[in-house]
C-alpha cells in the first residue's frame, strides 16, 4: 500500500498549528499562493500573545511524506491423533514487513520562527526503510477424556518467538531547486542504520475438569523466557486458577423459566509484563565525538556508554483476582454480567533517577507497586419479531489506580515529557504519572491584584494566576508544583445497536469517557 502521511509529530505540526493560527491569518495570498503572514509578521519582542505558526494548509500541502508498505503472512497447521484420548498439534506462523518512507519539505515552505519570515528554506529530503520479521512456533499435547458426568482435558507445550528490526535513514539538504525530490539531487548530511532482535521461550500447562457442566475448575502455568532481562533474572513463572459454578444447571433451577442462565465465577492469576526495549538490561555503547590535539583541537569519532548494566532485571508480575457473574433471562432475551477485580501490579519496570555520579539520570529497575481495582457490568436485548431482528447492548466500567510503593524510601518519581514546565510524578497514594504542573487560581484581574498577589516577573493583568504552593511569597515553576489531575477516566462506557431486516442492516455504536483530564499544553 502507499499513502501520503500528514505528520503532527510535534507542536509545529499540522493539527496543532490549525489550533493555534488567529483567524485572521489569511491561507492564500491574492496571487494564489500561500500566506505565512502567521509566522511571526505581527510579534513584536518575545511576547508570547502573538507566536511564529507556520500556515497548516501549507504544511499540509506542500510537505511529501509517502510511506509504502508491503506485509506478508503465513501460517501453517499440523495435528496428529497419537491416540483416541491424545493429540499432537504443531502450528508455525511468521510475518514480514517491509516500510519505505520518502519526504521532502521544499524551499517555498519557510523554517518557523519571526527571523524566517517571507526566507526561503533549505530544502530537506529524507529516505528511510525498515524491514521486521516475527515468527512463532507452537507445539502442544492435547489429552481429553470423558468418564461417566466427568470430563478431563489436560495440556502441554511450548512455544518459541523471535521478532527482528533492520531500519536506515539517509538525509540529505542544498537542493539547488524544488524540482527533484529525491536524495540524488540534494547533499547528503547525515545517515543511520540499526539492527536489534529479542526472542520469547516458553513452556506451558493447563488442566480443566467439568463436572456435569455444573462445577468446573481449571488450573494453568507457565514459564517465560525474555531475551531482554538480566543475565540472572531472564524467566519469570506464572500460576492461574479459575473456578465456576453453573447455577442454571442445577436441579433447582429448572423450575425458575424466567433464568435461562445464571453462573458464577471467580479467579485467580499471575501474569507478565516484558514491554521494554531491547538491550537495556546489558551495558551499551553510542556513538560521540572527542576533540583531542592541542589549541582548538579536532573532532574524533568515538564511543560513550549509553545505559547502566542490571543483570537483576527481570518480569513486571500482575497478580488479579476476579469475581464474575453471568446471567440470562427470557431465553437469553436479556442478558447481564458483572466483574469486580483487584489487580496488584509489582516490580514495575520504570526508568528510575540514578545520581549523576554514576554518569547517567536514570536507569531501567524493577521498583514499586501499584494496585488497580474497578468493577465492569454489561447489560444486552436481543430479540426477534418476524423478519425484524434487534440486538442492543450497553456497558460500564470503572478503575482506581493507586501506586502502593516506590522502592526504598518511596521517593517520587518526576519525569518530563519534553515540554518545558509540564511533569509528570508518580508518588505513593496517588495515581501513575500524575500531572504535576502549577495550580492555576484564576486570572490577574487588574495590576492591583497583580501587586498583591505572587507572580512572574512578565505576569501582565489578564495571565493565569498560580497558587504559591510553598507559601513563601514567591512563584518558582519547580518549588510550587502540585498534582492537578491525572489521565484516568472516572468510568468509561459503550452502547452498540444492530438492527435486521429482510437482509437490510443497520448499526450504530457509541463509545465514550466521562472525568478524563487532558493536557492543553497549547493553553499553557
Amino acid at each position: 500500500s502507499t499513502e501520503n502521511r500528514i505528520s503532527n509529530n510535534d507542536q509545529n505540526g499540522v493539527v496543532s498549528s490549525a489550533l493555534q493560527m488567529p483567524p485572521n491569518f489569511p491561507v492564500y495570498n491574492p496571487d494564489g499562493s500561500f500566506n505565512f503572514d502567521g509566522n511571526g509578521k505581527w510579534r513584536v519582542g518575545k511576547d508570547y500573545q502573538h507566536n511564529a505558526l507556520l500556515n497548516p494548509v501549507a504544511l499540509a500541502n506542500l510537505t511529501e511524506n509517502k510511506f509504502n508498505t508491503t506485509n506478508m503472512l503465513g501460517r501453517i497447521y499440523l495435528g496428529y491423533q497419537l491416540l483416541k484420548e491424545l493429540k499432537y498439534e504443531i502450528a508455525a506462523g511468521s510475518t514480514l514487513n517491509t516500510y519505505r518512507n520518502d519526504y521532502y519539505r521544499p524551499s517555498i515552505l519557510p523554517n518557523l520562527g519571526q527571523q524566517y519570515y517571507l526566507t526561503p528554506s533549505n530544502p530537506t529530503a529524507k529516505t528511510g526503510s525498515a524491514f521486521i520479521y516475527n515468527w512463532v512456533i507452537e507445539q502442544t499435547l492435547n489429552y481429553a477424556r470423558s468418564f461417566g458426568k466427568h470430563q478431563l482435558k489436560v495440556l502441554g507445550g511450548f512455544t518459541a518467538q523471535k521478532n527482528g528490526l533492520k531500519q536506515s535513514t539517509v538525509t540529505a539538504t542544498n537542493f539547488p531547486n524544488d524540482l527533484v525530490h529525491t536524495i540524488n539531487a540534494g547533499q547528503v548530511t547525515t545517515g543511520d542504520a540499526s539492527e536489534q532482535e529479542w526472542s520469547l521461550l516458553s513452556s506451558l500447562g493447563r488442566v480443566q475438569y467439568d463436572f456435569n457442566g455444573r462445577y468446573l475448575a481449571s488450573l494453568a502455568f507457565r514459564a517465560d523466557g525474555s531475551s531482554r532481562f538480566g543475565s540472572r533474572n531472564k524467566w519469570g513463572y506464572f500460576p492461574s486458577g479459575s473456578v465456576g459454578w453453573n447455577i442454571s444447571a442445577e436441579e433447582f433451577m429448572k423450575s425458575v423459566r424466567a433464568v435461562s442462565n445464571l453462573k458464577l465465577r471467580a479467579s485467580y492469576g499471575l501474569t507478565g509484563n516484558f514491554q521494554i526495549g531491547n538491550y537495556e538490561a546489558i551495558a551499551s555503547l553510542d556513538n560521540d565525538n572527542y576533540i583531542l590535539g592541542s589549541g582548538s583541537g579536532q573532532i574524533a569519532s568515538g564511543l560513550v556508554a549509553k545505559n547502566v548494566a542490571n543483570p537483576d532485571l527481570g518480569w513486571e508480575k500482575s497478580a488479579m483476582v476476579n469475581f464474575g457473574m453471568e446471567a440470562g433471562f427470557f431465553d437469553q432475551r436479556v442478558t447481564l454480567g458483572i466483574d469486580v477485580y483487584n489487580r496488584n501490579t509489582s516490580d514495575l519496570l520504570l526508568n528510575v533517577p540514578v545520581p549523576l555520579t554514576t554518569g547517567f539520570e536514570t536507569a531501567r529497575q524493577n521498583i514499586g507497586k501499584v494496585n488497580n481495582k474497578g468493577l465492569e457490568a454489561s447489560l444486552g436485548f436481543n430479540n426477534r419479531w418476524n423478519d425484524l431482528t434487534l440486538n442492543a447492548s450497553a456497558n460500564i466500567a470503572f478503575n482506581r489506580n493507586t501506586v502502593k510503593a516506590l522502592g526504598p524510601g518511596n521517593t517520587s518519581i518526576i519525569q518530563t515529557a519534553g515540554t518545558a514546565n509540564t511533569f509528570f510524578i508518580t508518588r505513593v497514594g496517588d495515581p501513575i504519572g500524575s500531572y504535576y504542573f502549577l495550580k492555576e487560581n484564576g486570572v490577574y484581574l487588574n495590576q492591583a491584584d497583580l501587586d498583591a498577589n505572587p507572580h512572574f516577573g512578565n505576569a501582565r493583568p489578564g495571565d493565569f494566576k498560580f497558587e504559591d504552593i510553598d507559601g513563601d511569597g514567591e512563584l518558582d515553576v519547580n518549588k510550587d508544583r502540585a498534582i492537578v489531575g491525572n489521565y484516568f477516566p472516572d468510568y468509561t462506557f459503550g452502547c452498540n445497536l444492530s438492527l435486521s431486516y429482510k437482509g437490510i442492516d443497520l448499526g450504530a455504536s457509541l463509545y465514550g469517557v466521562q472525568g478524563v483530564e487532558v493536557v492543553n499544553l497549547l493553553r499553557r
